[in-house]
Formats: structure tokens, C-alpha cells, sequence
């Protein structure tokens, strides 16, 4: 800890030697008193500073871990398009395949008909 006496007496003329005692006196503890709390501020202030920089630490693993969430989402999103594509294209196709089934049985069910007359 740094020297917090700035004065030291003297005698002076009078009453003055008594009434510079008493303020260098105050003063030495206001000193005293003002080193104190600046040694209390620089330790919370490292305190401040290691929390930031684990925050910061924190906060840089939590965006490359949502980068990869939003590159896997816009891999899941692809996908549910493709997969929707094909449902689609199924759906199509298993309607044209009712349409033809239909048709046949209509086709077989007039020759059948026909062949009865």
C-alpha cells in the first residue's frame, strides 16, 4: 500500500503549528481512508474484468453452437422441401394410377356388358 502521510509536523507560530497538525492529521486519514477504498475498487474491477471475460468466452461458444444450429435447420429445411417435392410427385402419381384403375374397370365392365348381349 502506497504512503498515505502527506504531511508530517512542524512546528509553527502559535496556534498554527496546532491547527496544521490537526488538518494534516485529517488529511493523513482521509488519505489513509481514500487508499483503502481505491485498493477495493481495482480489486473489483479485476473481479468485473475475469466475469467478462468468461461471459465473453460463454457468449462465443453459444454463437459457434447457434451457428451450427442454424446451418443444421437450413439442412432440415432442404431436406423437407425435397421430401415434400416426392410427396408430392407420389401423390400424382398414385392419383393417375385411381384414374387408370377406374378407367380399366369402367373399359372391362362395358366388355363384359357386350359379351353378356
Amino acid at each position: 500500500m502506497q504512503n498515505h502521510k502527506t504531511y508530517k509536523h512542524r512546528d509553527g507560530i502559535g496556534k498554527t503549528g496546532q491547527i496544521l497538525k490537526e488538518f494534516g492529521e485529517s488529511q493523513n486519514r482521509l488519505n489513509a481512508g481514500l487508499l483503502r477504498e481505491n485498493a477495493m475498487l481495482r480489486d473489483r474491477t479485476a473481479a468485473l474484468e475475469r466475469q467478462v471475460s468468461e461471459l465473453a468466452a460463454q457468449i462465443a461458444l453459444l454463437t459457434s453452437r447457434l451457428d451450427l444450429l442454424e446451418e443444421a435447420q437450413s439442412n432440415n429445411m432442404r431436406r423437407f422441401s425435397r421430401a415434400a417435392t416426392a410427396i408430392d410427385s407420389v401423390g400424382k402419381e398414385v392419383d393417375r394410377l385411381r384414374l387408370d384403375t377406374k378407367l380399366n374397370s369402367n373399359a372391362i365392365d362395358r366388355l363384359t356388358k357386350k359379351q353378356g348381349t
